[in-house]
């Protein structure tokens, strides 16, 4: 089935040539004709290909959608550009089925490039560009669909993933705006991403045992953020470098595992700790202007990392309580590594850790509490009080740390 040429028997228009299609048909549409103006409703399984991606147009006509795909599986659209409109809810693609491959299109200035529902799951979506969209790919509950190797160029969100379990996001390209992607589903894999100048690179929301692996972050403001009880995710073998902050774990987020991670030149901390009972094992932290890791929850274990360089390796605030830090390599960090207790008792533990400017058989780490007192109109003068941590065995060669460059 032809559309927009000037073939014998070519179609005008792209719905009047699905409409006349049956299942397992080529609906091939020319860019003689673009831009068409239409809403296109396929419930064929048909494979709909544009000539050319970048001059073969479609743009929304009165509906708020341009392709809506619904009641049928094993549909395949691939070669255009869509276009609808970045207000009210307009969206290149809707998804309401399963089994769909869309391929080798431009989305551009839509509310939602794709949205894809809960009944729907198993479509591969790759080698796209979704570049000036308010939402990249809406993920409204879809699950097990594989979104890679696509370029996200400006959009203020690439990707949300508001429910849904078991979609992999692999090998994408997330540059500029808001956030790269905001994971709200469980089970799900963000792998081999490069995400660069974005507000938050991945926020992680209300949501749990997802894997985020391998993934490039670069002059974001924030690298990862973890927050509203997303509790047991994997943040494994990722690169932070010249963020902001690289790594920001809030309260109510427990049970998490940080390992393997490199985090570099951030230009105010490597990782910030407010959660409990998260596990930081065998991470580069070094360079990092101010803090490699500050602390202000409980229950946390910092083991095997090599923390270096870092104006100061550890931070431990007045809230902390109850953290392990042990066998860590402290290289070359300066100033204090505790700060800030009114508690007259913190249990937090530093053990068995490498101190680089060791050389008696205790270490002695110096903190401080500072008491504020006011006098009189917006007056006060503070108080420092020393106070000081120990680690009693302290290591007499740095540890070889598996994972770390």
């Amino acid at each position: 089935m032809y559309v927009g040429g000037s073939g014998p028997g070519n179609y005008s228009t792209i719905q009047d040539a699905v409409d006349a299609s049956s299942d397992g048909d080529t609906v091939f549409v020319y860019d003689d004709s673009s831009p068409y103006y239409e809403n296109i409703v396929i419930n064929k399984k048909i494979n709909l290909i544009g000539e050319d991606k970048y001059t073969t147009i479609i743009k929304r006509f009165e509906q708020n959608f341009v392709i809506a795909i619904i009641t049928v599986d094993l549909v395949t659209v691939s070669g255009f550009t869509i276009i609808s409109s970045k207000q009210d809810n307009y969206t290149g693609i809707q998804i309401c089925s399963s089994f769909h491959t869309i391929s080798g299109n431009i989305f551009e200035r839509n509310e939602m490039g794709i949205v894809m529902f809960t009944s729907c799951y198993s479509t591969k979506i790759y080698n796209n560009i979704f570049q000036n969209n308010s939402i990249g790919i809406d993920i409204k509950g879809s699950s097990f669909n594989d979104i890679f190797n696509n370029s996200f160029l400006s959009n203020w969100i690439g990707i949300v993933v508001r429910e849904g379990i078991g979609n992999t996001i692999a090998n994408n390209t997330f540059i500029k705006r808001e956030v790269g992607i905001h994971l709200g589903g469980n089970s799900n894999k963000i792998i081999d991403n490069v995400i660069l100048s974005q507000q938050w690179g991945i926020e992680i929301s209300n949501c749990s045992d997802n894997e985020i692996r391998s993934n490039n972050f670069s002059l974001n403001y924030y690298g990862i953020v973890i927050e509203s009880n997303a509790d047991n995710n994997t943040i494994q073998e990722n690169f932070l470098n010249h963020n902001l902050r690289n790594i920001k774990i809030l309260s109510d987020c427990d049970y998490n595992l940080l390992e393997k991670n490199t985090i570099l030149n951030s230009s105010h901390y490597g990782m910030q700790v407010s959660g409990s009972y998260n596990e930081i094992h065998c991470n580069l932290i070094k360079d990092n202007y101010n803090v490699g890791i500050e602390i202000s929850g409980s229950n946390n274990n910092i083991s095997f990392n090599t923390i270096e360089n870092n104006i100061k390796g550890v931070v431990l605030l007045q809230d902390s309580r109850y953290n392990k830090i042990t066998f860590n390599n402290f290289i070359k960090n300066n100033g204090f590594f505790t700060y800030s207790f009114l508690q007259r008792r913190s249990h937090n533990v530093w053990d068995s850790n490498y101190w680089s400017s060791h050389i008696v058989k205790v270490k002695i780490i110096i903190g401080v509490t500072k008491i504020v007192l006011y006098y009189g109109y917006e007056k006060s003068f503070t108080i420092c009080l020393i106070r000081l941590n120990f680690d009693w065995h302290p290591a007499k060669e740095p540890y070889d740390i598996p994972g770390i460059i």
